[in-house]
């Protein structure tokens, strides 16, 4: 259900996931990696344990709100990203990063900030995602560490 367009479907899948993470239940191989996400995130958990509230709450940038859903929906794109070598040079900027850093959270936060802005300016702008400057982003935050 995470491909769903449908907000609450998306957000009850997260929900869901976490619930069957916390029973000990069965993961799929997609809600192996989201439990493992929210699992980096307690600060999350509490949002998760109440599914209504999940689904419901609106997440304001003004007021210095972060939507967690985004992020988490970042952290994916980053799992697959690495998992099918796209961009090709992500994994091994990963992997240097990885080295420097010595914390994987960490360095997907590295990345995630170039994958949204990427994103950002995509959507804005109406084009195609620019592969080239992402991982130049990346290799820029690499280089600053």
């Amino acid at each position: 259900m995470i491909f769903s367009e449908n907000r609450d479907d998306l957000r009850q899948f997260y929900v869901d996931v976490w619930r069957k993470t916390k029973n000990s239940e069965n993961l799929e191989p997609l809600e192996a990696i989201v439990s493992k996400i929210i699992e980096m995130h307690s600060e999350y958990h509490s949002l998760l344990d109440n599914s209504e509230t999940a689904k419901s709450k609106e997440f304001s940038p003004d007021l210095g709100e972060g939507n967690p859903f985004a992020h988490m929906g970042l952290h994916i794109g980053i799992h697959e990203q690495l998992t099918t070598h796209r961009p090709p040079e992500l994994k091994g900027l990963y992997q240097k990063a990885l080295l420097k850093l010595q914390d994987p959270h960490e360095v997907e936060h590295l990345i995630m900030n170039c994958l949204a802005e990427m994103v950002w300016v995509s959507q804005k702008n109406g084009i195609p995602f620019n592969e080239k400057k992402y991982v130049k982003c990346v290799k820029g935050n690499i280089k600053n560490l």
